[in-house]
């Protein structure tokens, strides 16, 4: 009887301990990112009373005779299963969905834990924090580059709210679109392109497309910023077009002017890169808007003062050359100034007096029957703008509103995966450990490998179902209940030998 007793006392404990875990799984119901556990149990050591007989020639075996001791908790499982997401409209939130744990840590990046729980907030000193303070790591805009490095090690997100971002000189910057394949032999296509000095300084280019046969392009680009006045020319435009476009070149144009030997004249000319000398032209010595050709093409477009001449003024080409397409619309060849015949602008800033050299990835144009459409999709030059605003998008990436109008990625949200989750130790505030058994932390960008995709201003709600909790507990009730009736049997009965004896 007494084995019976402890036996029943053995399922108490564990009916006890599965009551617990579901108390805390209801507990938890509303805790966001939380994930329910269940009690698995399993048979304590069986004590063998008879042994085995193997069959003989006259009788068949004998089988074991083991009596078992009762019953343990042998592990809480943890259900990964999704929660639903739920949107909350705060920045700062985000929920996993698919596989995956956000990565916290300290200001070090080290110490790390990881959680499900996305209801995050940003601290006095502008880091992405956890509830209990802990920092949500992830990789920052290098200020040098303006790039972010995923393969770097982990560090908390700062949003430098308020802080005047360090410039940096553009260098390389990547354009791409199309080019409409039916347009007319002397049709010009413009966009336009922002770069900037070492100081910030923001320096537009005009970047022409002139098509000047079957499949062929000339391409020219023009800084908006860099025309020199002089005392009689106030303003210049270069007027890209078919006729001149196979003549313009890279460099500073002159715009000369001088008197004419005619009284009350002026004799205007254009002096190219080389120094050749492009046209002439006369012109009354009043304010005027001259237009300056080579007797078929216009070139230039100036505004004129009358009473400043002699005087010199400068227009800069930042870059010229030819495109040609394949039959297919491909990129077939191109021609440029820079490292392997590639475009590169340039231009020298007053404010620095220090020439950008600026290299253009055109690659990834087409010629196609299509729309002509141009963009800039890439850029390493960014200005002394202030960070006034941020948001979370889906995936994680951290953009940054400037004081310029300008949008920017400035930080990355880590996730991390492993290959066995269940093997994950809790330690509470949702928070989990990994374990020898759990493996280790994969940590990259979300939404690659087997990492979900991270939802912003969202929350992963508890995955606890109330219903399936109710049940469990009213069974787990009846089950402590049935064991304490296998005690007081036990002891009905010992009481029963014990009488015999009276």
């Amino acid at each position: 009887m007494i084995r019976s007793m402890f036996t029943g006392v053995s399922a108490m404990k564990a009916g006890q301990l599965a009551l617990s875990g579901i108390a805390n799984n209801i507990a938890n119901s509303q805790t966001a990112g939380y994930k329910s556990q269940e009690a698995k149990f399993e048979e304590l050591f069986y004590q063998q009373l008879k042994s085995p007989s193997a069959p003989g020639e006259k009788y068949a075996g004998t089988n074991p005779t083991d009596v078992g001791n009762g019953v343990r908790v042998a592990s809480f499982g943890t259900n990964f299963t999704q929660g639903s997401i739920e949107s909350t409209g705060s920045k700062t939130d985000m929920a996993i969905q698919g596989e995956g744990f956000f990565v916290l840590g300290d200001k070090s990046g080290d110490n790390k834990v990881f959680t499900r729980s996305g209801n995050f907030d940003v601290s006095k000193d502008n880091e992405i924090v956890s509830g209990t303070g802990q920092f949500v790591l992830g990789w920052n805009m290098d200020r040098l580059t303006g790039k972010i490095n995923t393969s770097a090690s982990l560090s908390p997100l700062k949003i430098a709210l308020g802080e005047i971002g360090k410039p940096k000189e553009s260098t390389q910057a990547t354009i791409k679109g199309n080019l409409n394949a039916e347009a007319k032999v002397g049709d010009v296509y413009g966009f336009q392109m922002p770069t900037y000095d070492r100081l910030g300084s923001r320096h537009d280019i005009d970047y022409n497309f002139i098509k000047t046969g079957a499949n062929t392009y000339r391409y020219v680009a023009l800084p908006t910023d860099q025309f020199k006045p002089s005392a009689s020319v106030e303003k210049a435009v270069l007027e890209p077009s078919s006729g001149i476009a196979g003549s313009l070149q890279k460099g500073d144009y002159t715009v000369s002017t001088a008197a004419s030997a005619t009284p009350g004249q002026v004799d205007i000319s254009v002096t190219d890169p080389g120094g050749a000398i492009v046209l002439t032209k006369t012109v009354n010595d009043v304010d005027q808007t001259v237009g300056l050709d080579d007797g078929t093409n216009n070139w230039f477009t100036i505004q004129y003062r009358g009473g400043g001449a002699p005087s010199s003024s400068t227009f800069t080409v930042g870059e010229a050359g030819n495109m040609t397409f394949d039959s297919l619309g491909q990129l077939q060849s191109i021609t440029g100034s820079g490292i392997g015949g590639k475009p590169m602008v340039s231009y020298t800033p007053a404010s620095t007096g220090q020439q950008v050299d600026v290299s253009i990835n055109v690659d990834n144009f087409t010629n196609l029957a299509a729309d002509s459409g141009v963009s800039m999709t890439d850029s390493d030059g960014m200005t002394a703008s202030k960070l006034t605003n941020f948001v979370v998008t889906d995936g994680g990436v951290v953009e940054g509103y400037y004081s310029d109008g300008t949008i920017k990625a400035i930080a990355q949200v880590a996730t991390a995966t492993f290959s066995n989750p269940g093997g994950l130790s809790r330690v509470g505030n949702g928070n989990f450990l990994p374990t020898n058994n759990s493996g280790l932390a994969d940590i990259g960008v979300p939404n690659t490998n087997t990492r979900g995709q991270i939802k912003a201003q969202s929350v992963e709600a508890s995955n606890v179902d109330i219903a399936t909790e109710l049940v469990d507990m009213m069974t787990n009730q009846r089950f402590f209940t049935a064991n304490t009736k296998v005690i007081s049997s036990s002891d009905q009965i010992l009481q029963d030998v014990i009488n015999l004896g009276r």
